[in-house]
């Protein structure tokens, strides 16, 4: 009985694998030609070792690694290559969740960005200190209810004008580690009196953003579900004081009172954009009628 023999070419052809990948089996000894022909020093492949080739080709799409391909192949039966693959598709899972992890942080980022870029359009992306200040920037809307992530702390001689860069990151790390979907920029609360924050004191500052679905837990509350007055503030965060004070002018001069914390929400911040000109940050003021 006359044995077929394939050459490297034919087997990387029909296999689809490269000969580059083939003789890299070979040196590793994880698929060596069964015949060698001593004249020319060619060598030949078996049609059972096309087979393990093709065996190879769909663990490889699986994801496994060459040494682990080997390991499995020495000792190769039904069992084993269930538990193997089902480890693997675990593995799997696990990546295609922490794909969709970075493609909602994407999503959330472009969001805020064409947000941006919608406001800053709406003045040919000239805003004066004039159109910053006006009272026709602010309005009163309803705050539509969310579930907040958060921390709170006491910030010793804060200063709302300088970035609290550890804990935005470490808000955003959590979020990350619990596999939490953001669906809103970073939003800081200040337990305090209208403007303190701005006065260099002890201020008590919850960090915090807002993610899907219902949350339990300590580091979970509900935001929004309330009326506020907010305003849109473009520009250097260190003026941010002036919108504040235009709004407590605006509240006034309304009949309307504070009814809760103030919040910023930071659309496009300094952690996105260098550029202060294009820094927007919407300040929410939560009010009821006198």
């Amino acid at each position: 009985m006359i044995v077929k023999k394939y050459s490297i070419g034919e087997v990387a052809e029909m296999c689809s694998v490269s000969i580059k990948t083939l003789r890299y089996y070979d040196q590793i000894g994880l698929v060596i030609p069964e015949y060698r022909n001593e004249e020319s020093k060619y060598r030949y492949y078996s049609k059972q070792q096309m087979i393990k080739l093709f065996i190879i080709r769909q663990l490889r799409k699986l994801g496994f690694a060459v040494k682990e391909i080997k390991e499995l192949l020495e000792n190769l039966n039904v069992e084993e290559m269930e538990e193997a693959v089902n480890n693997r598709l675990e593995a799997i899972d696990s990546e295609i969740k922490e794909l969709e992890l970075r493609r909602a942080i994407g999503e959330n980022l472009r969001e805020r960005l064409k947000m941006g870029g919608d406001i800053l359009s709406r003045a040919d992306g000239i805003f004066s200190d004039a159109y910053m200040d006006a009272m026709d920037n602010i309005q009163l809307e309803k705050i539509e209810e969310g579930t907040l992530y958060f921390s709170r702390e006491i910030m010793k001689n804060y200063c709302n004008s300088d970035v609290s860069l550890p804990q935005w990151i470490s808000i955003t790390d959590k979020c990350i580690e619990q596999g939490l979907i953001r669906t809103s920029p970073i939003i800081v609360t200040y337990y305090a009196q209208p403007l303190e924050q701005f006065l260099m004191k002890d201020t008590d500052v919850e960090f915090g953003v807002l993610v899907d679905g219902e949350r339990e837990g300590k580091e979970f509350r509900k935001f929004g579900g309330f009326d506020a007055v907010t305003k849109i503030h473009v520009g250097k965060y260190s003026d941010a004081v002036n919108s504040h004070i235009s709004m407590m002018q605006w509240i006034n001069q309304n009949g309307y009172e504070l009814a809760g914390p103030i919040s910023e929400e930071f659309i496009v911040s300094p952690v996105d954009i260098d550029n202060e000109d294009e820094h927007i940050t919407k300040i929410i003021m939560p009010v009821k009628k006198k």
